[in-house]
């Protein structure tokens, strides 16, 4: 091989690359030429082979080379043997999604989605899972909740196809608050669907289940008028959220809590003390969650004219806006503080 590889470098036709024992062709015509004058069945056995190659050159180091792993077996998939193509392009789209790469995640579990769509394998749990992924990735790469939406629910329909009801219940409650703000009435009438349906598979005793449902059917309930149906449900999700014994789901459905009980001066003091216990819990958990429950407690102090709670919510705010790089938390972030200057005068700022 070696003599090979200088025979060939000799001849310009390849260099070495920039790491150890790497080699590139000098000019991606000669690379696109020979691959395009092998037989497909050549090409395919190839592609099978670099990727597992690679897998075990990378043994002791499993992010490395992700991307390129998953694209070699995802084109070996041709060949019927897709599970080796899924689980590579979900793991690199896993590793993104870690690292704050949004986009390229959402290029990889496309991938992953696509190559379990060649296989004739009963692959409905890992497909809900992907989906999932994808539509997590899509919203936080700055797509339109409309297209991510679309992802989530097409989760949904894979996990209600495994009877695997955790993901449907994931699925349902990131599809009831991608862009729910802005979502037609029909979309909204189609979120509490998914809600009352998964709700029939929840069991009685799961009771972080039933806390993010029923918070969730409460803030729909209220975008669509229905105020008692809303304020009934509100409570509910209270109560549940306060006995579920997780953390992460108790601070969620306290701070989103807080959406139904908006608009109404008697309620303000109650919003503020849920807001500040869904961030103490926050807290204790990651920066993301801290963020979030952040987003809401600030703004029944700027209703409450706190100018001095509001400024020191937002000095905490900002490095966690930079860190975390999720485009809903920078517009909160850049809101209040433009806010905060107009209410000090500060006009160029703001």
């Amino acid at each position: 091989l070696l003599s090979d590889l200088e025979e060939t470098i000799a001849a310009g036709i390849v260099e070495a690359g920039e790491n150890y024992a790497e080699f590139q062709f000098t000019h991606a015509m000669i690379r696109s030429t020979l691959y395009d004058e092998l037989p497909m069945s050549a090409r395919i056995r190839l592609h099978q082979s670099a990727g597992a190659i690679l897998e075990e050159l990378c043994a002791e180091r499993p992010n490395q080379a992700l991307a390129q792993i998953a694209q070699h077996y995802y084109v070996a998939a041709q060949t019927g043997d897709v599970v080796p193509a899924v689980r590579a392009a979900r793991r690199a789209g896993e590793h993104s999604s870690s690292v704050l790469a949004y986009e390229e995640a959402v290029r990889h579990f496309e991938m992953a989605l696509d190559a379990a769509s060649m296989s004739s394998m009963n692959l409905n749990r890992e497909c809900a899972e992907i989906a999932l992924a994808l539509g997590i990735a899509r919203y936080h790469a700055g797509s339109p909740a409309k297209t991510s939406r679309q992802d989530l629910e097409i989760s949904f329909n894979f996990a209600r196809l495994a009877g695997h009801t955790r993901i449907m219940v994931d699925a349902a409650c990131r599809y009831c608050f991608h862009g729910w703000t802005t979502a037609p009435i029909a979309t909204k009438r189609h979120v509490l669907e998914l809600l009352d349906e998964v709700l029939a598979f929840v069991e009685d005793d799961d009771v972080v289940s039933q806390a993010q449902l029923a918070v969730r059917k409460a803030v729909i309930l209220k975008s669509l008028n229905r105020r008692a149906d809303s304020e009934a449900a509100v409570y509910e999700a209270i109560d549940l959220a306060r006995r579920c014994g997780d953390n992460q789901v108790a601070s969620d459905t306290l701070a989103w809590c807080i959406v139904p009980l908006r608009g109404r001066p008697e309620k303000l003091s109650e919003r503020i003390e849920l807001g500040e216990e869904a961030l103490a819990l926050a807290r204790n958990l990651d920066p993301e969650s801290t963020m979030h429950a952040m987003s809401f407690v600030v703004l029944g102090y700027q209703e409450l004219g706190d100018q001095n709670q509001v400024k020191a919510l937002l000095a905490e705010m900002r490095p966690l806006a930079e860190t975390q790089k999720i485009l809903s938390y920078s517009y909160t972030e850049a809101g209040i503080s433009a806010y905060c200057a107009l209410m000090d005068g500060r006009w160029d700022e703001a």
